[in-house]
Protein backbone atom coordinates (compact mmCIF):
# COMPACT_ATOMS: atom_id res chain seq x y z
CA UNK A 1 0.00 0.00 0.00
CA UNK A 2 1.27 3.65 -0.91
CA UNK A 3 -0.51 6.38 -0.19
CA UNK A 4 -3.54 4.66 0.68
CA UNK A 5 -3.71 2.81 -2.37
CA UNK A 6 -3.34 -0.97 -2.99
CA UNK A 7 -0.31 -1.99 -5.64
CA UNK A 8 0.07 -5.45 -6.41
CA UNK A 9 4.03 -6.44 -6.42
CA UNK A 10 5.37 -9.02 -8.77
CA UNK A 11 8.03 -10.05 -6.61
CA UNK A 12 8.75 -9.84 -2.63
CA UNK A 13 6.48 -10.70 0.03
CA UNK A 14 4.14 -8.71 1.57
CA UNK A 15 4.56 -6.34 4.07
CA UNK A 16 3.73 -7.04 7.72
CA UNK A 17 3.29 -10.82 6.65
CA UNK A 18 5.32 -13.06 8.75
CA UNK A 19 6.40 -15.26 5.82
CA UNK A 20 8.99 -12.44 5.42
CA UNK A 21 11.30 -13.51 8.28
CA UNK A 22 10.76 -16.96 7.92
CA UNK A 23 11.84 -16.65 4.49
CA UNK A 24 14.85 -14.67 4.96
CA UNK A 25 15.99 -16.67 8.19
CA UNK A 26 15.77 -20.02 5.74
CA UNK A 27 17.76 -18.04 3.33
CA UNK A 28 20.05 -16.75 5.41
CA UNK A 29 20.44 -20.11 7.10
CA UNK A 30 23.94 -20.99 4.80
CA UNK A 31 25.35 -17.15 5.74
CA UNK A 32 24.95 -18.25 9.28
CA UNK A 33 27.11 -21.28 8.68
CA UNK A 34 29.54 -20.00 6.70
CA UNK A 35 30.11 -16.80 9.47
CA UNK A 36 29.99 -19.48 12.06
CA UNK A 37 33.26 -21.32 10.52
CA UNK A 38 35.06 -18.13 10.05
CA UNK A 39 34.04 -16.93 13.53
CA UNK A 40 35.42 -20.35 14.95
CA UNK A 41 38.90 -19.83 13.32
CA UNK A 42 39.03 -16.16 14.01
CA UNK A 43 38.15 -16.26 17.85
CA UNK A 44 41.24 -16.17 20.20
CA UNK A 45 41.13 -16.87 23.92
CA UNK A 46 38.15 -16.43 26.66
CA UNK A 47 39.06 -12.88 27.53
CA UNK A 48 41.25 -9.68 27.02
CA UNK A 49 43.77 -8.85 29.71
CA UNK A 50 43.01 -5.84 31.48
CA UNK A 51 44.73 -2.55 30.88
CA UNK A 52 47.89 -2.14 32.33
CA UNK A 53 46.89 1.54 32.58
CA UNK A 54 43.57 0.74 34.57
CA UNK A 55 45.45 -1.77 36.49
CA UNK A 56 47.98 0.87 37.54
CA UNK A 57 45.39 3.38 39.05
CA UNK A 58 42.88 0.84 40.87
CA UNK A 59 46.15 -0.25 42.36
CA UNK A 60 47.38 3.07 43.42
CA UNK A 61 43.55 3.75 44.90
CA UNK A 62 43.73 0.56 47.04
CA UNK A 63 47.21 1.64 48.43
CA UNK A 64 45.74 5.55 49.04
CA UNK A 65 42.78 3.87 50.62
CA UNK A 66 44.60 1.55 53.13
CA UNK A 67 47.39 4.64 54.38
CA UNK A 68 43.97 6.63 55.21
CA UNK A 69 44.14 9.39 51.94
CA UNK A 70 40.42 9.40 51.44
CA UNK A 71 40.62 12.30 49.38
CA UNK A 72 43.54 11.79 47.02
CA UNK A 73 41.88 8.23 46.75
CA UNK A 74 38.70 9.55 45.19
CA UNK A 75 40.56 11.48 42.63
CA UNK A 76 42.13 8.28 41.48
CA UNK A 77 38.80 6.28 41.57
CA UNK A 78 37.53 9.03 39.17
CA UNK A 79 40.48 9.29 36.69
CA UNK A 80 40.23 5.20 36.96
CA UNK A 81 36.55 5.12 35.88
CA UNK A 82 37.06 6.92 32.83
CA UNK A 83 40.16 4.56 31.69
CA UNK A 84 39.16 1.58 29.84
CA UNK A 85 38.96 -1.65 31.93
CA UNK A 86 39.98 -4.08 28.71
CA UNK A 87 43.01 -3.85 26.44
CA UNK A 88 41.75 -4.07 23.20
CA UNK A 89 45.21 -3.82 21.64
CA UNK A 90 45.72 -7.53 23.52
CA UNK A 91 46.69 -9.53 20.62
CA UNK A 92 46.03 -12.82 22.83
CA UNK A 93 42.30 -12.19 22.36
CA UNK A 94 40.19 -11.30 19.55
CA UNK A 95 36.23 -12.68 19.22
CA UNK A 96 34.23 -11.49 16.35
CA UNK A 97 30.64 -10.57 16.58
CA UNK A 98 28.17 -11.45 14.32
CA UNK A 99 24.59 -9.96 14.23
CA UNK A 100 21.94 -10.62 11.79
CA UNK A 101 18.48 -9.32 12.09
CA UNK A 102 15.06 -10.02 9.52
CA UNK A 103 12.29 -7.83 9.37
CA UNK A 104 9.25 -7.56 6.66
Amino acid sequence: MENKTIKHNIIGTFQGSIISPILANIYLDQLDEVVHKIRKEFDQGSTSKINPAYNQLRYRERLLREKGETEEANKIAKQRLQTKYSNFEDPSFKKLAYVRYADD
